[in-house]
């Protein structure tokens, strides 16, 4: 998913992340449904801790901002992650570096039900 102002570059963005706290973005695709919809508004955070599986981020990817979970980590240093969208887990797969990475999604997190279904359906 992106956001909708996608004049704004990862460093600007981090910038404002930091000053203000948290701001809000638009979304632009349904990636993400039915968890969350096009036309959506919500609020990104600072990462202040380790990232971790399914936790929702927003990084910057060819010039725009896109809203994935977390799938993966790679290795010990966790410094990279394999992202996935919920409608096409396999297609849209993504790897980001943790340096790629704005924020994370405050107060959206996948359920219990949907991670456990994530798991068995594509494996762990």
């Amino acid at each position: 998913m992106n956001i909708q102002n996608n004049e704004i570059d990862l460093g600007m963005a981090k910038k404002l992340l930091s000053s203000k706290g948290e701001f809000e973005i638009n979304i632009l695709s349904n990636s993400m449904s039915p968890l969350f919809k096009k036309g959506d508004r919500l609020k990104i955070i600072e990462v202040k801790e380790d990232l971790k599986r399914y936790d929702i981020i927003v990084f910057l990817r060819d010039g725009k901002f896109v809203v994935h979970y977390i799938w993966r980590i790679n290795g010990v240093s966790k410094k990279s992650f394999i992202t996935r969208s919920l409608e096409n887990p396999h297609k849209d797969e993504l790897p980001v570096q943790k340096s790629e990475v704005l924020g994370i999604l405050k107060d959206v997190q996948l359920s219990m039900a949907k991670k456990i279904y994530l798991s068995l359906r594509y494996g762990i």
